[in-house]
């Protein structure tokens, strides 16, 4: 699974140039080069790393009446009881809310919307007949708020900046619109063009954007859907582009390579455009691609802003992008689901080195089912998955060194309830997504995850988050726990907090719908959970150092055979060289303006030199 030797910036190179057989054959063998020297371990050392971990699970007592609750759980008789193998502590917090203070007036909106016509049903709101029929097959019957108010206003033709809290629906509230209008798209036209797009900050929030769509025209056969992102087969989305579907849901770094290189292709007429989780797309990283792809777009079209954290720099788009927007800002009053139950550990100064004792006791203890661990770094993600499987506790990552390939194989793992295997699309437009049907592969209850995974993702079931870390703002830590309690569920947050979180910890409080709670574990507890972790962290080290060997035997391997192929065919291929320049295009012309502007500097001073050094000859 783990795939250390890619690099985010070449995920398209990578990908591209393989069939789906090698593909699927690059999963396996990545996958298998984990586990495999896990499994080695296990076998080889079974006398060392047997950790009866099940003696250090709570045992509660039968309490007979309310006076024996009473008895045993007052006072400093608590820690007493507790004793190794007793339940955590779980204590309320109390907290004071935050009044909410009025937007700067620098924002003009035509229109703000936070109170909306309710209706039971989507019936009501004169969908087209299509459209009800694939929303009844999802058991999909009464529109959530954001949809009861942003799908009629979006029918009236008007700009939208809209802001909901995570879980809230806010997909179908862009996507059943657009589909509405493209289902009455006059027929017979001379040419198909790309009439609507939609931009997401990642690939696997693309993908699942793609599928609920693919879901909602299920019966619209003249609706043609691309989805355009970055590691996934190139070749088959050019060929669909240069058809022009009528929808197309993309990643900026990949839509801005196919406008470039996809002959046919182009955004002129494009009347529909959405951004989803506008804050992200508006980091750094992103904001000259969104620039560019901007310029390539028609400029009579309707843009829907969708995001569930109203930045500065989400505000300063929606008033010079949008024309006359409406806004619609629901919940506004707490960022978080009011059905989430948010506790967090403190972590003392001196016990740092407590955290991962800390996560596997909550792991092993309580959380064992359906939970999601937020880990700071790739390297953290990867060393918690070895030691959780070292101990026998199956688990996935996700992460940024993962191929494309890898990261939906996760996600379907733990997506997947045990035992099902659903088939996936397998309609033209869907090629590139299928899942690699012959990789054998169980299904998961814990997924360890960097913020990858934070954004859009609506994974089912997830009962439980927890943030080995606590994030650097309040923007991030909503969008990781809003990954549990969505729509009308419930779900449960639980943080491990350290002294420098204590600024961020206290805006969580202040801002929380319900009193947050503070969960305290036993110290002999850790301290027993410490010394067995204690004893795997050498075997840890000695499969990553496998691990960097065999990444680079293979390495060489692919270099060997890379070198023997040129050698017979006397040069490259015409087809690899167009993908490695149409990759780096973006870049390649960024890095050019820069080399360009520094060689004009240079010259500048070599002639301000010349002429120094001419006039004092003379």
């Amino acid at each position: 699974m783990f795939d250390p030797s890619f690099s985010f910036e070449d995920a398209v190179t990578t990908t591209a140039l393989c069939t789906e057989s090698e593909l699927s054959a690059t999963v396996v063998s990545n996958r298998q080069l984990v586990d495999t020297l896990i499994e080695k371990y296990r076998i080889e050392k079974g006398a060392s790393l047997d950790v009866d971990f099940e003696s250090l699970k709570p045992t509660v007592p039968k309490i007979r009446d309310e006076r024996d609750r009473k008895t045993r759980f007052t006072g400093n008789s608590l820690h007493t009881y507790l004793g190794v193998l007793s339940t955590d502590v779980v204590r309320e917090k109390k907290i004071g809310h935050i009044k909410t203070k009025p937007d700067a007036d620098k924002y003009v909106f035509n229109h703000a919307v936070d109170k909306y016509r309710e209706v039971s049903s989507f019936m009501e709101l004169k969908l087209a007949r299509p459209l009800l029929k694939a929303l009844t097959e999802m058991s999909l019957e009464k529109p959530m708020p954001i949809q009861c108010a942003c799908i009629p206003v979006a029918l009236l033709n008007h700009d939208i900046c809209a802001c909901a809290r995570t879980g809230s629906g806010k997909t179908f509230a862009f996507l059943l619109p657009i589909l509405e209008r493209l289902t009455k798209k006059p027929s017979g036209t001379a040419r198909s063009i790309t009439r609507a797009l939609i931009i997401s900050p990642t690939r696997e929030l693309a993908v699942q954007i793609f599928r609920v769509a693919e879901k909602l025209v299920s019966y619209c056969p003249k609706i043609r859907i691309q989805l355009a992102a970055g590691g996934l087969d190139l070749h088959t989305q050019e060929a669909s582009l240069r058809l022009n579907p009528d929808l197309v849901i993309a990643t900026p770094g990949r839509l801005i390579d196919h406008l470039s290189n996809a002959p046919n292709f182009n955004l002129q007429q494009i009347e529909y455009l959405v951004l989803d989780e506008a804050d992200k797309l508006l980091d750094e990283y992103f904001v000259e691609q969104i620039s560019e792809i901007v310029k390539h777009c028609g400029k009579q079209r309707q843009t829907l802003l969708f995001s569930a954290t109203m930045t500065e720099s989400v505000k300063e788009l929606a008033t010079l992008s949008l024309k006359n927007p409406v806004q619609v800002f629901l919940n506004q009053t707490t960022a978080v689901a009011k059905r989430l139950q948010q506790e967090f550990i403190r972590i003392r100064p001196h016990r740092e080195e407590d955290r991962a004792a800390i996560l596997v006791a909550l792991l092993v203890r309580t959380f064992s089912k359906r939970t999601i661990v937020f880990l700071p770094t790739k390297k953290e993600c990867h060393r918690m998955h070895i030691l959780l499987s070292l101990i026998g506790h199956s688990c996935s990552e996700l992460h940024g060194d993962m191929t494309q390939a890898q990261r939906l194989e996760a996600l379907r793992r733990f997506s997947e309830p045990a035992g099902s295997h659903p088939a996936e699309s397998t309609s033209g437009n869907t090629a590139s997504t299928k899942p690699l049907e012959d990789v054998p592969n169980p299904q998961v209850d814990i997924l360890l995850a960097t913020d990858l995974a934070a954004r859009g993702l609506d994974i089912p079931n997830v009962q439980t988050i927890i943030n080995y870390n606590l994030p650097q703002t309040m923007k991030q830590y909503v969008h990781r726990v809003g990954r549990t309690a969505r729509a009308a569920n419930t779900g449960r947050a639980v943080s491990l907090v350290g002294e420098n979180d204590r600024k961020l910890l206290k805006q969580i409080i202040k801002e929380a719908p319900y009193p947050v709670q503070a969960r305290v574990i036993s110290p002999e507890v850790i301290s027993r959970f410490r010394e067995k972790l204690e004893k795997l962290q050498g075997t840890v080290e000695e499969i990553l150092t496998a691990e960097a060997e065999e990444r680079e035997l293979r390495a060489a391997q692919i270099q060997l055979d890379r070198t023997e192929k040129l050698m017979t065919e006397g040069s490259q291929s015409k087809e690899d060289l167009p993908k490695r320049k149409r990759v780096d295009w973006f870049v390649e012309r960024k890095r050019q303006q820069k080399l360009e502007a520094r060689n004009a500097k240079k010259a500048k001073l070599s002639r301000k030199k010349q002429k120094q050094n001419s006039s004092d000859s003379e």
